[in-house]
Order: C-alpha cells, then sequence, then structure tokens
C-alpha cells in the first residue's frame, strides 16, 4: 500500500531530477565552449 506522503514524494523527485537533468544541459555545452 502507498501512502500519499509517498508518492507525494516520489513526485517531487521526478520534479527536482528534471530540474538536475535541465541544468546539466545547460552546463554540460558551456563545459563544451571552454574547451
Amino acid at each position: 500500500m502507498e501512502t500519499p506522503e509517498s508518492t507525494r514524494k516520489e513526485t517531487s523527485n521526478k520534479k527536482s531530477k528534471a530540474v538536475v537533468v535541465r541544468k546539466a544541459e545547460v552546463i554540460i555545452p558551456a563545459f563544451y565552449q571552454v574547451k
């Protein structure tokens, strides 16, 4: 059985992961430009 809290945590984790991926997409090209 899943409690609403665990599902809430899962969705927030997915959101934070998406934010990290978006940041990586911005930061990684910058590294290549520096090289």
